[in-house]
């Protein structure tokens, strides 16, 4: 059996439930997809163009620069066009810092758009198996309660393992999607953070090439409003590093996947039905009880014919009550005529009899033993100048008889 057998048997034995599980399982792996490509493209062009750019932005060749970035529709393009746009007009680094920091918040959003879904789907598939167990359990308890008792073992644990497979798939639905969800949330922060670097490399560029150009070359603008305050501010542009740590963390946690506590709904649901399928037997017994006021039922009576076989005679006993008949010896050996005359009258009180068992002791000969054989087996009789013969137990077992 391939793999395709085995998905496809795996659907058809689960129940309904599989296919909207299946289902939210597709849409997470094309979130998941889809994703991927979208960051991998942004991280690959944002690292071409920031070759591009690094060169002119050290030489101070903010215009090139602009146009440079004006060319692409990166998440890097939009936030240096964004600061280098203010260049020209800003008098002071705060409203470079602004202007890039407004950038950062529309450009983050696009960054982490559906990222979160894959939380959300990895939950609705959690539970949606677990529902699926449930209501497979619920089905399988209520189709053994009018079965035969001896097969509720068996049908119950096939129940119990079709229910499972709803919980299977709940599983490796929500592993996968908590794995998918890490990974792109892992590239979306790096993503991001290499933004932040990038930004505030370039807002100390700016600051580093106004601080060494002439005041005239700036148009007078006092050196109060130009040079940098401090050290952290040049190297590190704390102002703008700050806010854009504030807006990345309304990002971060806020996706925190939940499925522990169902993770102990299954545990206690496993146990309880290990338990029950394995460990505890249920035993049925069906009493006939009179009424008030009525009789027992009359139970038929039965005969298990045995014929022990002495010297001394023959003893016709039922197994189930003890002798009911010993035939003596006679001087010629066993007197068959009245043995073969008391199985008649057997006969006739037990008509579908056909077997007895014939425990023969061991100084019993070989002739002795064929005479009671055919006695049992036959009863023949004289009528006028015919004989009748009369089966009587024709299935005959041999066997020895008790000391």
């Amino acid at each position: 059996m391939n793999a395709i057998d085995l998905i496809v048997n795996f659907f058809k034995q689960g129940g309904a439930f599989l296919y909207p599980i299946a289902a939210v399982f597709v849409i997470g792996l094309g979130v998941a997809v889809e994703r991927f490509v979208y960051l991998h493209r942004v991280s690959t062009g944002n690292r071409r163009l920031w070759a591009e750019l690094a060169p002119l932005i050290a030489a101070g060749n903010f215009r090139t620069a602009l146009d440079v970035a004006g060319k692409t529709d990166s998440a890097l393009s939009t936030i240096m066009r964004y600061g280098m746009s203010r260049i020209a007009t800003a008098q002071r680094r705060e409203d470079i810092e602004k202007a890039m920091e407004e950038s950062l918040i529309e450009v983050i959003p696009r960054l982490e758009k559906r990222t979160h879904y894959l939380a959300t789907l990895a939950n609705i598939g959690m539970l949606m198996g677990l529902l699926g167990t449930v209501i497979g359990l619920i089905n399988a308890f209520a189709a053994v309660a009018a079965v035969n008792p001896s097969e509720k073992a068996a049908l119950l644990s096939a129940s119990i393992s079709v229910a499972m497979n709803n919980t299977a798939l709940g599983l490796g639905l929500a592993i996968t999607l908590l794995l998918c969800h890490m990974y792109l949330e892992t590239k979306t922060t790096e993503l991001v953070d290499s933004l932040e670097v990038a930004s505030i490399k370039f807002l100390n560029s700016v600051t580093e090439r106004r601080k060494e150009a002439p005041p005239q070359a700036r148009g007078a603008v006092p050196d109060a409003a130009v040079a940098p305050r401090g050290r952290d501010e040049l190297r590190g542009g704390s102002t703008l590093a700050r806010r854009q740590q504030r807006n990345h963390a309304r990002y971060r946690g806020r996706n925190d996947l939940t499925i522990v506590p169902m993770l102990d709904v299954m545990v206690i649901l496993t146990f309880f039905l290990i338990f029950t399928a394995v460990f505890s037997k249920t035993s049925i017994v069906e009493l006939n009880l009179p009424g008030p006021g009525g009789k027992a039922a009359d139970v038929a009576p039965t005969l298990e014919l045995e014929l022990i076989v002495r010297r001394s005679g023959v003893e016709v006993a039922d197994r189930n009550t003890g002798v009911l008949e010993t035939v003596p010896a006679i001087a010629s050996g066993q007197d068959v005529v009245r043995l073969s005359a008391y199985l008649e009258g057997l006969k006739a009180r037990f008509p579908d009899k056909q077997n007895a068992t014939l425990l023969v002791a061991e100084d019993v000969d070989y002739d002795t033993i064929v005479q009671v054989m055919d006695a049992v087996r036959v009863r023949q009789s004289a009528d006028g100048n015919k004989v009748v013969s009369r089966q009587l137990f024709p299935q005959i077992a041999l066997g020895d008889a008790p000391t």
